[in-house]
């Protein structure tokens, strides 16, 4: 096996690999959020904004499913 078929291979088995990184973390990114807004919509997601100097945060309070 020459070394320019090698380095053809990991070049894309990385492309490839990274697609697939890329698109999965997509899919996870979505669901991410679709369950983030069931949760504010059920009550088990509160959140608060405040100020800290000029600086704006938020704090996520999430409850646990059994203690609805």
């Amino acid at each position: 096996m020459s070394i320019e078929l090698v380095i053809m291979l990991v070049t894309g088995l990385c492309i490839a690999g990274g697609l697939g990184s890329y698109y999965w973390s997509e899919q996870r990114y979505g669901q991410g959020i679709i369950d983030g807004i069931n949760m504010l919509d059920s009550g088990r997601l509160q959140y608060e904004s405040y100020y800290e100097g000029d600086q704006k945060f938020i704090r996520i309070d999430i409850k646990a499913e059994d203690e609805e």
